[in-house]
């Protein structure tokens, strides 16, 4: 059999004895519709196009047998069919042929999520649509999360959760006010290597993307806002318990029983953080203990900082801390506890071991045991200062607030790491044991 240079090369040849101008045809085919039929010059190349389909994240185009997308830079020698081929963001199988997904009423009660910005009047997430397919749920989520508030930043992704609680695909949908360049670093190889095949759970954990954290931040606030939905309108919700479990056992050896996940804290109105899982454990000793995995809210005090100025924003701050933490239920006090997920931006203000310890000495008797407890806050740091001629004296410095914060209230790390002790002891004090 000739090679395809051979044929190629006979071709050519024909073409200069008769000297016609040949052409070639490219047909493109999408869901079993012919979407363009085109011409070329032998030996040129044609432009590709991107077709949508609702639900779906567009692949490429693919010759007959083979597993790569077309390079449409290929200069073409002979007729050529291409068909597009599908990821269906649901079921997260590939297919040349799509399904049909209807579009369902979303649910008021649960559309927003996260808490209601009074400034811009925004939430941190919202619901724009949900459509339902055999296989599960595709939700269009948006994240009203940015560096900028004043314009508007938000993140619009689309989601696909089966019906067994499991994220098939993600999608950008659309993006404004993001910093230049960062939305363009979310790409679909790391929304498939952070999402797929995660568990739909609320408070959803993942990597973010180093140089763009605002904005994969951006990305996670609209996944959570969607598995958050889907939990409580449908209760789907994929049981990680066990493998919560694994991760307060490589911390403290016990026979763990689950008591409760996906916990709100409040104070008043303010929500302080969540309870991500908790459990009641029995050493092989008899000690009885109770584990929880606790993540705070991003939530600082900016007195006499930069921060309390308009063009800033807690989205430059440090991300919010997971921490494991263990009490002993006769002393009622921490006896281990470590980082799951480290918030800070920058080395020098990472929390130590050594610092994180010094909670154990507080026994937990009341919901505001750690309240006024500082000795695990960092301060008296070497800052910088400007002059605010609005609070007629020094302030410290915005590039110095991001990663220290107010000397008063110590480095913002330091501050959401009590957090979530304050957190633990609020939810504590609520259970029975």
């Amino acid at each position: 059999m000739a090679s395809k240079s051979k044929i190629a090369l006979i071709t050519m040849l024909a073409v200069l004895l008769c000297g016609c101008n040949p052409v070639v045809k490219v047909t493109l085919i999408s869901n079993g519709v012919t979407l363009r039929t085109q011409t070329a010059d032998y030996g040129a190349s044609v432009p590709g196009i991107m077709p949508s389909e609702l639900g779906y994240r567009f692949l490429g185009f693919f010759k007959e047998g083979e597993d790569k997308p077309f390079d449409f830079s290929t200069k073409l020698f002979a007729n050529l069919t291409l068909v597009a081929k599908f990821k269906n963001l649901v079921s997260g199988k590939t297919s040349t042929q799509v399904d049909k997904f209807t579009q369902i009423e979303v649910n008021p009660n649960y559309k927003n999520y996260g808490e209601l910005d009074l400034t811009y009047n925004t939430y941190l997430g919202q619901i724009q649509q949900v459509y339902k397919v055999e296989q599960g749920y595709y939700l269009v989520a948006r994240a009203n999360y940015g560096i900028h508030k004043e314009l508007r930043p938000y993140v619009e992704i689309g989601i696909g959760i089966t019906n067994n609680g499991v994220i098939g695909g993600t999608q950008i949908l659309s993006s404004s006010g993001q910093s230049q360049g960062y939305i363009e670093k979310i790409t679909p190889d790391y929304l498939s290597k952070a999402y797929d095949n995660m568990p739909c759970q609320p408070e959803l954990e993942t990597s973010l993307v180093t140089g763009a954290t605002v904005t994969s931040n951006a990305v996670l606030y609209a996944v959570r806002t969607a598995t958050t939905y889907l939990s409580k309108t449908y209760g789907i919700e994929q049981d990680t318990s066990q493998e919560q479990k694994e991760t307060l056992m490589s911390l403290f050896n016990a026979t763990y029983t689950t008591i409760d996940q996906n916990i709100d804290i409040f104070e008043g109105k303010a929500q302080l953080g969540t309870v991500i899982y908790s459990a009641s454990g029995v050493t092989t000793q008899g000690q009885k203990v109770v584990g929880a995995i606790i993540r705070n809210r991003a939530k600082l005090n900016l007195i006499n900082t930069a921060g309390g100025h308009v063009e800033w924003d807690d989205s430059q701050t440090p991300n919010p801390y997971t921490l494991v933490i263990i009490v002993d239920i006769s002393t009622k006090k921490v006896i281990a506890c470590s980082f799951l997920v480290e918030g800070n931006k920058k080395p020098q203000f990472v929390i130590s071991q050594e610092l994180l310890n010094v909670y154990k000495q507080v026994v937990i008797n009341s919901p505001t045991a750690y309240d006024n407890f500082e000795n695990g806050l960092i301060k008296n740091l070497d800052v910088e200062l400007v002059y605010s001629p609005e609070n007629n004296g020094y302030i410290i410095a915005g590039t110095s607030t991001i990663y220290s914060g107010a000397t008063k209230d110590g480095t913002f790390s330091s501050q959401f790491v009590r957090l979530c002790f304050k957190i633990l002891a609020r939810y504590y004090c609520s259970i029975k044991i």
